[in-house]
């Protein structure tokens, strides 16, 4: 029963709207030498990009990546303090943009895989193994997410394309019945 709670896993998964010309920056604090793991997927808005910035403690730029749709990143502090995660949609003028992402702390054991018996390291190595499978079940989930509303998206366009083209082929075919009827109508002169 103590071997299942020798794997903590910290784990936040949020959703933020970042408006145009605006940059949206979350503060995080982890220990020193920690594996840290960011996956982000722009879910509306625009071209469906962002720019992503993560800064350590010192300032050092960990993380940079610009006007991308989607993204894992992986980066390990390397002091304890404060860690700043900037969204940007400076570049955009007109569009929202709605950003899932979930940040992970993937590195806090409570014991060592040296320090725990065989049975031990084989239900760690489990447990590790079922948080990999859950993190991407949570990334499956926000691109599935994104990939539905792009087709409700495009399922509402095709609609209404297809009721004015109906609109369209009726206002023509009364038209056409119209001007084929004046062909056989008698005209008097008089």
């Amino acid at each position: 029963m103590l071997t299942l709670f020798l794997f903590l896993t910290l784990s936040s998964a949020l959703i933020i709207t970042v408006p145009p010309k605006s940059e949206e920056c979350l503060i995080y604090s982890f220990q020193e030498n920690v594996d840290v793991n960011l996956v982000f997927q722009v879910t509306s808005g625009g071209a469906l990009d962002i720019d992503v910035l993560v800064n350590g403690p010192d300032q050092r730029v960990l993380v940079e990546a610009y006007k991308e749709s989607e993204g894992k990143h992986s980066f390990t502090s390397a002091s304890a303090g404060e860690f700043r995660i900037c969204f940007s949609n400076k570049f955009s003028h007109v569009s929202d943009k709605v950003i899932n992402f979930l940040i992970e702390d993937s590195n806090s054991k409570l014991a060592k895989i040296d320090d725990v018996g065989p049975l031990e390291k084989g239900v760690l190595q489990l447990s590790e193994a079922i948080h990999n499978i859950k993190t991407e079940n949570k990334y499956m989930r926000l691109r599935e997410r994104a990939h539905r509303d792009t087709t409700e998206s495009t399922n509402a366009r095709v609609l209404w394309l297809t009721f004015a083209e109906t609109l369209m082929l009726i206002s023509v075919s009364l038209y056409q019945l119209y001007y084929l009827k004046s062909f056989f109508e008698v005209r008097k002169t008089v």
